[in-house]
């Protein structure tokens, strides 16, 4: 994966927002992601931990239909190295219409306590802004992950063109 600078400022962006959600945690538990940063796309993003800032604000929302899914691993979990691949794959396939973050336990030990993930791999589907689906173990999100991204993603935005021939209803003219 190269990155662009798109990619790293929205890895910036999601590291910051990290640091706020922990400030925004503390101050008020429930307070919503989609309150803290306006993000879209469909690259995984390593987060890394940043000294919490009060000097960057998010205001901006996620769209409303917009999916974040955050996968939190360790880099000595053997059920994570095996669930990694499906996450890339699912990160690809659903570039426009998801975005997908990767945070490494070990590194952000407390984003991991934040959201009372024990456990690891770890899944956090949110939808406008909040925590929908959590799955937890490699087995279980090797079986269905790919169900979950599917039910919740926004469905494809339409161009008005269609491509895939459904028929050709009309069109025997």
């Amino acid at each position: 994966m190269t990155l662009t600078t798109k990619s790293i400022l929205r890895c910036l962006g999601l590291m910051l927002l990290w640091s706020i959600e922990a400030v925004a945690w503390k101050a008020k538990k429930n307070t919503p992601i989609h309150q803290l940063l306006s993000i879209k796309g469909g690259d995984i993003q390593n987060l890394q931990c940043l000294e919490e800032t009060n000097e960057v604000v998010f205001k901006n929302s996620i769209h409303d239909d917009q999916l974040v899914v955050i996968y939190f691993a360790s880099k000595n979990c053997p059920p994570c190295k095996r669930v990694a691949p499906i996450f890339e794959e699912l990160s690809e396939e659903f570039e426009d219409r998801v975005v997908f973050c990767k945070v490494n336990v070990d590194e952000n030990p407390d984003t991991a306590a934040t959201y009372q993930v024990n456990g690891w791999p770890t899944f956090l589907f949110f939808k406008k802004g909040e925590k929908v689906v959590e799955v937890v173990g490699g087995e279980v999100a090797e079986a269905t992950l790919y169900d979950w991204v599917k039910l919740l993603a926004p469905k494809e935005i339409s161009d008005g063109k269609s491509d895939k021939g459904n028929g050709n209803k009309g069109d025997d003219l």
